[in-house]
C-alpha cells in the first residue's frame, strides 16, 4: 500500500516448454532452414505468452560452405594475338560442403566442361600459402575475375560472393594467364543465424533492458566454425557467454505458428544435406 492505494507488483508467470524439431514444418515450409511450425490447438501456455526464453539449439553441421546464393564465379577472358574481345563466362558450382581442394577441383573440372575456348584452364590451391591460382591454361589467353554478387540481401557488398571466399579480394582482378588470390580463403560459415518474425518482433527486449537483437527478428546466434563438418552442434543456455536474456512482449504474443529461418553471416537461408533436421527449446511464461 502506498498512500491509501495498491501497488501493482510483477507477478510470477507460469511456465511451459516447447520443443522444435523442424522435421514437424508445416507443409508449405521451404526448408529445414526456412519453415514454419504450427500448433493445432492454441491453450493458455501459447496465447498468452508474456515472456520468452530461448534454452538449446541443436542440428548437424552438414550445412553448404557454397549455396545456391553464391556458386557462381564470374570470369572474363580475351585473346592475347590477335587481340580479341573480353569474353564473360560463369563457373557454376554444385552447391554442397566443399574443402579447399576439393573446391578447386570442382572449379577446374566445371570450368573445363562449360568454356570451350579454355579446355585446359586450371584451379589449385597451393597447401603452401593457402591460396587458390587459377590460369587460362593457354599462353594466349588472359583471364580476368569479375564480381558476381548473387546475394541479393546485401547487393552492394562483394563479401560472400565465391571469389571473395577464395580470397580474391579485390575485383575485378588485373588480367594474366595466371591468376593468384591476394588473400587467404574463407569457405567456413562463422555463425548460425536464427530469425523469427513471430518470437522476434521489432519491439522485443531483453531483460538485461538491451534489445533483443541488433538486426530486426534476430533470436540468437550459435557459433559453427567451432564445429567440425558432419559433427554436432549442441548450444545450451547455461549461463556465461552462452547466456541470453529474456524476450519480453509487450502485448501478450499467441504462438499458433512460429516462423524460423537460419542464415549465414550474410543473411543467406543455409542450405543443408537433406533429412539435417534443427531442434530447438524454448521456456515460455504466460
Amino acid at each position: 500500500m502506498q498512500n491509501g492505494s495498491s501497488m501493482s507488483y510483477a507477478k510470477d508467470y507460469e511456465t511451459s516448454l516447447i520443443y522444435i524439431n523442424s522435421a514437424d514444418k508445416t507443409p508449405s515450409s521451404v526448408s529445414s532452414t526456412n519453415f514454419s511450425i504450427s500448433f493445432g490447438s492454441v491453450g493458455p501456455a501459447l496465447s498468452h505468452v508474456k515472456k520468452l526464453t530461448f534454452s538449446s539449439f541443436t542440428t548437424n553441421n552438414l550445412y553448404y560452405n557454397v549455396g545456391s546464393y553464391n556458386n557462381t564465379l564470374g570470369l572474363y577472358y580475351r585473346q592475347i594475338s590477335p587481340p580479341g574481345p573480353s569474353v564473360p563466362a560463369y563457373i557454376i558450382v554444385p552447391p554442397n560442403y566443399y574443402n579447399a581442394t576439393d573446391l578447386a577441383a570442382m572449379i577446374q573440372l566445371t570450368g573445363r566442361a562449360n568454356i570451350p575456348a579454355l579446355p585446359n584452364m586450371t584451379c589449385t590451391f597451393d597447401k603452401t600459402t593457402y591460396k587458390f591460382t587459377l590460369t587460362s591454361g593457354d599462353a594466349n589467353f588472359y583471364l580476368i575475375i569479375a564480381p558476381v554478387i548473387l546475394n541479393g540481401g546485401f547487393a552492394a557488398r562483394l563479401e560472400g560472393a565465391l571469389a571473395w571466399n577464395m580470397g580474391f579480394s579485390s575485383l575485378p582482378s588485373q588480367e594474366d594467364t595466371s591468376i593468384t588470390a591476394p588473400s587467404i580463403p574463407s569457405l567456413n560459415i562463422q555463425n548460425v543465424y536464427i530469425y523469427s518474425s513471430k518470437l522476434a518482433p521489432i519491439k522485443g527486449y531483453r531483460s538485461n533492458n538491451q534489445l533483443s537483437s541488433n538486426q530486426t527478428n534476430l533470436l540468437l546466434s550459435v557459433p559453427l566454425n567451432t564445429t567440425c563438418y558432419g559433427a554436432t552442434v549442441n548450444w545450451l543456455s547455461v549461463g556465461g557467454s552462452n547466456q541470453r536474456g529474456d524476450t519480453i512482449y509487450s502485448a501478450d504474443n499467441q504462438l499458433d505458428q512460429i516462423d524460423f529461418k537460419l542464415c549465414d553471416q550474410y543473411g543467406n537461408v543455409l542450405e543443408s544435406q537433406p533429412n539435417n533436421n534443427v531442434y530447438m527449446e524454448f521456456i515460455v511464461h504466460y
